[in-house]
């Protein structure tokens, strides 16, 4: 699961950083990189095991992300 996330998690910087380098700071690139790795990894985490009852804990994982991505970003 995880390095399709942190692949994932890459694109999703990397293409942030490109796009808008001078709109998104540091901490908001940390931000977007650790909501795409726990999509992901949720994500690939369903097709596994074949159902949907992980999507559950994406609402959670979210907030947290969100809070790991501020902190990375300092």
């Amino acid at each position: 699961y995880s390095l399709t996330a942190s692949f994932a998690s890459l694109l999703a910087m990397v293409g942030t950083r490109a796009l808008l380098k001078d709109q998104v700071s540091l901490i908001g690139i940390s931000v977007i990189g650790a909501f795409f790795f726990n999509v992901t990894q949720v994500c690939v985490a369903a097709l596994v095991l074949g159902g949907t009852a992980v999507f559950a804990y994406l609402p959670f994982l979210i907030v947290v992300s969100a809070a790991a991505g501020c902190v990375t970003g300092l």
